[in-house]
């Protein structure tokens, strides 16, 4: 969403991602918790996608803080 209001809406995420726990980072991306696929996401303003995956397997990333 811009500043006036203007939405554009994306729907990258493959099937059987459950986006969670959205936060805006300092790079002006949003960043994202993929719970069920044990990564997190970075969407570029552009819609563009990049999975990070987790080390640890079955981490469960979500946005809950102090874990």
């Amino acid at each position: 969403m811009t500043p006036s209001g203007v939405l554009t809406e994306f729907d990258p995420f493959a099937p059987g991602i459950t986006p969670y726990g959205i936060t805006a980072g300092v790079d002006g991306n949003l960043w994202v918790t993929e719970i069920w696929a044990n990564k997190l996401a970075r969407m570029k303003t552009d819609g563009t996608i990049t999975e990070f995956p987790l080390q640890r397997p079955n981490s469960y990333p979500s946005s809950a803080t102090g874990r």
